[in-house]
């Protein structure tokens, strides 16, 4: 009877084995590397967003970069890789309910340049495929940035991300995406207490330009690579002030460069100028963000208003065009927020850290909030004392 009976445990334990074996893995969490960015309270910038040659609007605001709080923001973009994590997993039919994929992804057409095709879109998507698998990165592009993603996407991308990945939903938590009613709506305003966000202008201009140890006492610089001269346009890795960022002016391409960095040669439709975020290791903000001033324009949370409506604002430089349309001093948004994304615009993620352990914060009592005496909102389990 003994032996019987072990022999059974010995059946049922191999049956749970093969059980398990079955299952099929979790998917793969998505995970950035964090910069943190301190010096809560610094002033704000006295450069003037200027109109650049031909444009057509005038900015002319100024002000940008003081935040009074500790904050994080990601090192690199969104990559393509990270975002069709969040494909699979938010829309794993492929049915792309809520446009967080656009064709153009896979293949566009050049704006204004007639029928003309290039490969700047990294990710297709096959409605054959298993269901939570139908979206995939094309080879070699897994560490290009994420582009063609709309503001609207990129939104709900930070809300999936802030509840918990995998069926966390994508139209609340940080931004409540009801109010989204048309492609040119106002764009929801962040939720009180949210720890995981889109960069305000503020928050990404002093990630990207504000240097706590410039001539001593701090200040800003012109580009994101702690310089107030152009970055060398030039094939990464490239040197401490380099970037993917196009040289020279095209006359006959609407004010886009006329060499790109990345073959050192004229537009070609058949290039992928996209680069791996981070490929220019050494050129940094003072913070630690890469691709500052160019790869990619990033989408924050600021608006300008153009014909009535409030349209979001992308900053930073980007691959296609030169030195007159990157660096602080340049801001400008393309469409409405559910509308269109573009081949040189994508995003980061920007959140609050949480307490480190034995964290102390020193608040006047009576005449100073959290925020006020430069401290984040935190979270966690960690001992926290405050004082004053």
């Amino acid at each position: 009877m003994l032996r019987r009976h072990v022999v059974r445990i010995q059946c049922l334990a191999s049956a749970v084995l093969v059980a398990i074996s079955l299952v099929r893995p979790l998917a793969a969490q998505v995970t950035f590397d964090w910069a943190t960015v301190g010096n809560p309270g610094n002033s704000s910038d006295t450069a003037v967003m200027y109109k650049p040659q031909g444009a057509s609007y005038v900015d002319m605001t100024t002000g940008y970069g003081s935040v009074g709080y500790t904050y994080q923001i990601s090192k690199q973009d969104v990559t393509n890789a990270q975002y069709v994590a969040f494909l699979n997993a938010a829309d794993p039919s492929g049915s792309n309910a809520r446009n967080l994929y656009d064709n153009t992804m896979s293949d566009h057409v050049v704006s204004g340049l007639g029928s003309q095709r290039a490969t700047t879109g990294g990710i297709d998507r096959n409605l054959a495929a298993a269901s939570g698998s139908r979206y995939s990165v094309k080879a070699g592009q897994e560490q290009y940035p994420a582009v063609w993603v709309r503001w609207s996407s990129a939104a709900r991308f930070v809300n999936w991300f802030a509840n918990g990945q995998g069926s966390g939903s994508t139209e609340s938590g940080v931004y409540d995406m009801s109010v989204l009613t048309s492609s040119f709506a106002t764009p929801p305003s962040r939720a009180a207490g949210a720890t995981i966000f889109l960069p305000s202008e503020d928050e990404y201009y002093k990630a990207a330009y504000y240097d706590p140890t410039k001539g001593g006492t701090g200040g800003y610089w012109q580009y994101g690579t702690r310089t107030d001269s152009t970055p060398v346009s030039e094939p990464a890795p490239g040197g401490a002030h380099s970037a993917n960022i196009g040289s020279g002016l095209d006359p006959n391409a609407g004010g886009t460069a006329f060499t790109m960095a990345k073959t050192q040669a004229a537009y070609d439709k058949n290039v992928d100028y996209l680069t791996s975020v981070g490929a220019y290791t050494s050129a940094t903000s003072s913070y630690g963000l890469f691709d500052v001033d160019g790869l990619v324009r990033n989408w924050t949370e600021g608006t300008r208003t153009v014909y009535g409506n409030q349209l979001p604002v992308a900053r930073g430089g980007m691959w296609r065009y030169g030195e007159q349309y990157n660096g602080a001093s340049y801001r400008n948004s393309y469409s409405g927020a559910g509308t269109a994304g573009y081949s040189f615009i994508g995003f980061r993620v920007a959140g609050l850290p949480s307490a480190p352990p034995g964290t102390t914060v020193n608040v006047v009592s009576g005449t100073q909030t959290q925020a006020q005496a430069g401290y984040a909102l935190f979270s966690g389990t960690a001992p926290l004392t405050k004082t004053g």
